[in-house]
């Protein structure tokens, strides 16, 4: 059932024999070795109030800029944080990749396409979900294998922030000793 409703769909849950009642899951606890479910908690909704839940971000299609290009998708989000009633609430929201083309496209909040009734609250509307980074060259691949050398005795400790950091240590002490008196 949860890899079927997910954390974001609303569903009839049914104890006992009363009446069902509309429900999200929390929760889920996994057994530590096995993965297996242990618990789950369940949060009854009230129809007429909104919530801010977290859905997930499906990202669709092929970008022309990865498939053609070589470019490297990078995902920036994995989830949207919205407001809306519990009837409209959506197992997960579709991103289509199509639009990138070009190395360093982005495709940001504002322009997916959101169910009505649904209102992003995080992150902004300019804020990057997904982009295409072009490939590295080999130079920078060369120089990312290149050994990293330091010279530790170059570096200098200051005594002076050593001292300002045990000052009021002593200070403290200092007052507890007048309290003391």
């Amino acid at each position: 059932m949860y890899r079927q409703a997910g954390a974001t769909t609303l569903f009839d849950l049914v104890l006992n024999g009363q009446q069902p009642v509309k429900v999200l899951i929390q929760e889920v606890q996994r057994h530590p070795v096995s993965g297996l479910i242990q618990h789950v908690d369940f949060h009854q909704v009230r129809m007429d109030e909104k919530l801010e839940v977290d859905i997930p971000l499906k990202y669709v299609g092929e970008s022309p800029a990865v498939k053609e290009l070589g470019g490297i998708l990078v995902r920036a989000v994995n989830e949207l944080k919205v407001k809306c009633l519990p009837q409209h609430l959506i197992h997960e929201i579709e991103v289509d990749l199509s639009a990138l083309v070009q190395f360093n496209d982005v495709i940001n909040v504002s322009a997916i396409s959101l169910p009505v009734g649904i209102e992003v609250l995080s992150p902004a509307n300019d804020e990057v979900l997904v982009t295409v980074a072009p490939p590295r060259s080999e130079a920078e691949l060369a120089e990312l294998k290149a050994e990293v050398k330091e010279d530790i005795e170059a570096v200098k400790v200051e005594e002076k922030g050593k001292e300002e950091a045990a000052a009021p240590e002593a200070k403290a002490d200092e007052e507890a000793d007048k309290v003391k008196k």
